[in-house]
């Protein structure tokens, strides 16, 4: 997995790039941390990604509500998430999440 962040003042730009799974989660939550702290908008580029599993699911879910209580704000900086997110969105019913909904709403 690689991050490159770009920040200003505004937002802060997560591009994030390969496998986003449990051996990488640690290092995706420090990041979003640390960029939700930096600026009033966070948001994650994931286009580049090759592979996903439940722990990134479950760390943009957590570094959501995070973002709620700073009264900050988490993106997708994609439209819709890539259909190999959507299809594992789906079938561990992460679709149904309310951060998650807004970029499931396409076909994988």
């Amino acid at each position: 997995m690689r991050i490159r962040k770009k920040s200003g003042r505004d937002r802060t730009v997560l591009s994030v790039s390969g496998n986003l799974d449990i051996y990488h989660s640690q290092e995706l939550r420090k990041a979003l941390i640390k960029a939700l702290d930096d600026a009033p908008r966070t948001e994650i580029a994931i286009g580049e990604v090759s592979r996903v599993d439940l722990s990134f699911l479950q760390i943009l879910c957590s570094a959501d509500r995070t973002a709620k209580i700073k009264k900050k704000e988490l993106v997708i900086a994609q439209d819709s998430l890539p259909g190999p997110i959507v299809a594992l969105c789906r079938q561990t019913g992460f679709d149904r999440d309310e951060f998650f909904n807004r970029y499931c709403l396409t076909d994988p």
